[in-house]
């Protein structure tokens, strides 16, 4: 008996692929005006360390369960949040 294939890309209707790889790439964008924004001003004075590591343990989390599941909306997007929020925590620790 052969059991039916779950993978994620078998799960989802084929014309909603392209609204999520949109999202995979525009998500992890909003973070890009807060990195000019500390980058310019020098000062990471309002930003939180732990949201920011916190986000960071996440986003590798959920990149190392898209890698298990062979996932690649899952995967690109999270090694993307990986890299910015790897850089804002990078300007928090230099700017405070």
């Amino acid at each position: 008996m052969n059991s039916p294939d779950l993978s994620p890309r078998k799960r989802r209707p084929k014309s909603f692929d392209l609204l999520i790889y949109v999202a995979t790439i525009f998500g992890p964008l909003t973070a890009v005006p807060q990195i000019w924004k500390t980058y310019q001003l020098k000062s990471a004075y309002e930003l939180s360390l732990t949201m920011w590591v916190a986000g960071l343990a996440l986003a590798l989390i959920w990149f190392i369960h898209g890698i298990r599941i062979h996932d690649k909306p899952v995967i690109i997007m999270n090694f993307l949040w990986l890299i910015l929020n790897s850089v804002i925590v990078t300007q928090i620790v230099t700017y405070s």
